[in-house]
């Protein structure tokens, strides 16, 4: 079934009190239709969880939702959906604090344990927090809990194609869902997603295009497509045409700022590339890439030694564990640092370390680069001590 072709009408939901709300209306006329019974009734929680999901999903509104969340509480302090909901906005906030998501997760499962959205935010807490494994585990112990549920089916489908011993799963349950022929944003982008996986970028593309007919201002859908361009089709300037438009929309999304520092990059524009990897790490410190791409870039492109050793040295700060960045870190401590001054010296303990590092991590698991082996690693380490 071709989703393009099948699927007549532009379908949106929206939850609330636990209800799945179907729309197959224009975006302005759910939002015209929910004011008029606000008008009616300022308390209808309903047509306030609705107006909530509108303004941040569609109009990039994240403030206004909050302020209108917080009176939901005030009239229905148990309210599950409007913690779902100021979980669901604290995601796109990068540096949100862990222990606020959480606490408010908590809260939910001990208001109910059977509403599903509360298994599917902390899937997606996992997934936010780089624990893929934790995140699927949720999503299949959910998928055994709630087996007739699209959206919770959907995610399921999207971390089982991250599995190739899982794919074959994952296309079954998502051509299921397909052919029900009530797809909303939020699943188009996920199978899309799991077509990224499945390596089928045809499909993939369409997906995506999908998405953002449904929702332009999306600034993860918008971004979604500028990575496939870059990602997928090698294509820079439709990469850069679609990341721009996702900062227009949402000027803190850390992913846009670092394709368009990629593909900058690939440009030979290095300066506006540095720009924009800065700026990513700005937004997101944890943006493990985007050191390793400021480092190379300040390297080999534009012969900025001491710069190099920065973002290798904050990278390794914050991820001591990183092969790349303990291998190349190594090579700039033999061989770039002779003659500059004492600030950036060779360290000898320094040295040391990064050196068990590398052969504990490449001894474990192997080597994730072509240009690291356990011979490379000993060069660099005996050119070190015959330096000295």
């Amino acid at each position: 079934m071709n989703l393009l072709q099948e699927q007549s009408k532009d379908v949106f939901v929206f939850f609330a009190n636990k209800q799945s709300i179907y729309f197959e209306k224009p975006i302005k006329q759910i939002e015209r239709e929910a004011k008029q019974k606000l008008k009616a009734n300022p308390r209808d929680v309903i047509s306030l969880l609705i107006q909530v999901q509108i303004l941040y999903k569609f109009m990039a509104k994240e403030r206004n939702a909050l302020e209108i969340l917080k009176q939901i509480l005030q009239i229905d302090p148990l309210n599950i959906d409007a913690r779902i909901e100021i979980v669901l906005i604290l995601f796109k906030r990068k540096n949100s604090p862990l222990s606020q998501i959480e606490m408010l997760i908590n809260e939910c499962f001990q208001l109910d344990q059977n509403y599903w959205r509360i298994y599917y935010i902390q899937a997606l807490n996992y997934l936010h927090s780089n624990q893929l494994l934790k995140s699927k585990q949720v999503m299949a112990q959910s998928y055994e809990k709630f087996p007739n549920v699209s959206w919770v089916r959907i995610f399921y489908a999207q971390l089982l194609s991250e599995y190739k011993g899982t794919q074959w799963l994952s296309q079954q349950i998502i051509q299921e869902e397909i052919q029900k022929n009530k797809l909303d944003y939020e699943s188009i982008i996920r199978i899309a997603y799991a077509y990224f996986n499945l390596n089928d970028q045809v499909v993939a593309e369409k997906y995506l295009h999908k998405a953002i007919q449904l929702n332009s201002n999306s600034s993860k859908g918008n971004n979604n497509l500028g990575y496939f361009y870059r990602f997928h089709k090698q294509d820079d300037d439709l990469c850069i045409k679609y990341c721009k438009k996702a900062l227009e929309i949402d000027n803190n999304c850390d992913s846009s700022y670092y394709n368009l520092g990629v593909s900058y990059s690939k440009k030979k524009n290095y300066k506006i590339s540095i720009d924009f990897l800065k700026k990513c790490i700005a937004i997101n410190k944890n943006y493990e890439s985007a050191y390793q791409d400021l480092a190379f870039i300040n390297y080999k492109h534009l012969n900025q030694i001491e710069q190099t050793y920065y973002f290798l040295y904050k990278m390794m700060k914050i991820f001591p564990k990183n092969q790349y960045g303990s291998y190349f870190l190594l090579f700039i401590q033999v061989y770039n640092f002779q003659n500059q001054s004492n600030h950036f010296q060779k360290d000898l303990e320094l040295t040391e370390i990064l050196g068990q590092v590398l052969i504990n991590d490449f001894e474990q698991r192997g080597s994730k680069h072509d240009f690291i082996s356990l011979n490379n690693i000993n060069i660099l380490l005996n050119s070190n001590y015959s330096n000295n």
